[in-house]
């Protein structure tokens, strides 16, 4: 039986090849994710993989290399090298000449790693397929499309600094017992003046030309990711989004609908609570869900006024508050939320919001309100789809999302 395993993953990729014994990793996720990728490795009982695949030099991609190369023998690993000409980091914010130096400098250690264990095959458009078992996968953006852009003398880019990593994303496709597997990295769909790069997941698609049975949908199901000629090609019965479906539906959910048009019987997974491990046996598909993670339970404060205070429990341990006031009208200001420092990380915020709306949606609430006075309290509010609502003096953001 052939596998392909998506471990649990927000704004990042963790996907693990099976076939006849043989294993491989695609992207290996944060370094925060190392222990229990090999938790999950050690547990269905790998002990060598056949390659590492790299899609493209972004820390939620490339995070864990250095330590599953530390804990397993591995036959090759395939990355494309960092451009080193980055508009934007991984996280989306401006770059520099020192991030970039330092982000090579990172590139080349890990190649020098791979090097001194495996054997490092650098991608470029010299390497077309990747096999692991049944899996053959072809290899589609192999060429280091930011530096030829930043290079070619036909190019409107020439000398210009105007990308991120992510137009240098690989795409794999594959067919096996007549599934057919497209795994989309983080290539976009751009408009570009440079016609070899131009809208590339169109031109991938077109390149394929058939539906797609199991689809990890492209950036995390961010962004400028495809359109509707693409998904008339694609028509996706399985879209694995490796991303929080808070995020992808209220901030992205023009990409999230044009899935559902594309193929109304189909089905969207998200990676955010739990993985998923599809299984192909001759020719029919089935998936069931990975969980790796203990429940987190709202428990109610006694309290005398009209405020409601909760605790969040995860194992018996108590690891974070909220204190929230609801209106008969649905509408509810979040007063505090917090999760204490000693629990923070691997996304336990996030986890511990999700199941505080639970609670809060179950009471009757509709309009959620709250004040975020930083801009990383924002930017995490933001990814629940949390708006601005006004200003209450120079630094201090309410924000809202309705329900």
């Amino acid at each position: 039986m052939d596998q392909i395993h998506f471990l649990r993953a927000y704004w990042s990729d963790i996907i693990l090849v099976e076939s006849n014994g043989r294993y491989a990793m695609i992207d290996t996720g944060y370094d925060r994710d190392a222990e229990r990728i090999i938790q999950y490795l050690d547990t269905i009982g790998v002990q060598r993989l056949e390659c590492i695949l790299i899609t493209h030099f972004h820390r939620d991609h490339y995070g864990s290399l250095p330590a599953l190369l530390k804990r397993y023998p591995v036959g090759k690993v395939y990355m494309k090298r960092f451009s080193g000409i980055n508009r934007t980091d991984s996280s989306g914010h401006p770059a520099t000449e020192e991030t970039n130096r330092r982000e090579m400098e990172l590139c080349d250690s890990m190649c020098r790693q791979a090097e001194a264990v495996s054997e490092l095959v650098v991608i470029d458009e010299s390497v077309t397929h990747v096999t692991v078992g049944d899996f053959d996968f072809q290899l589609l953006g192999t060429a280091d499309a930011i530096r030829e852009m930043f290079e070619a003398e036909d190019s409107p880019y020439r000398g210009q600094v105007c990308f991120g990593e992510n137009p240098n994303s690989i795409a794999l496709f594959c067919e096996v017992e007549g599934v057919t597997v497209y795994l989309g990295g983080d290539a976009n769909n751009n408009s570009l003046a440079y016609p070899k790069y131009d809208q590339v997941n169109e031109q991938y698609a077109r390149t394929v030309g058939r539906p797609i049975d199991i689809y990890k949908v492209p950036h995390h199901c961010c962004g400028n990711i495809f359109s509707e000629e693409l998904l008339e090609i694609f028509r996706p019965r399985y879209a694995v989004v490796t991303n929080w479906w808070m995020t992808a539906c209220r901030s992205f959910g023009a990409n999230v609908e044009m899935l559902r048009k594309a193929s109304p019987a189909g089905e969207i997974l998200f990676t955010d609570e739990h993985g998923y491990r599809f299984m192909i046996d001759e020719g029919r598909v089935s998936y069931h869900e990975i969980p790796d993670l203990p429940e987190i339970v709202v428990e109610k404060v006694p309290s005398e006024t009209k405020e409601q205070q909760v605790r969040f429990v995860r194992e018996e341990q108590c690891i974070g508050e909220a204190l929230y006031d609801l209106s008969e009208d649905g509408s509810c200001r979040i007063l505090d939320f917090r999760v204490y420092p000693e629990f923070r990380g691997m996304g336990t915020g996030h986890y511990c919001y999700y199941a505080l709306e639970k609670v809060l949606r179950r009471a009757g609430a509709k309009l959620l309100e709250l004040q975020a006075e930083t801009q990383l309290t924002r930017g995490f509010w933001g990814a629940f789809g949390y708006k601005a609502k006004d200003t209450d003096g120079p630094e201090t953001t309410w924000l809202c999302c309705s329900l």
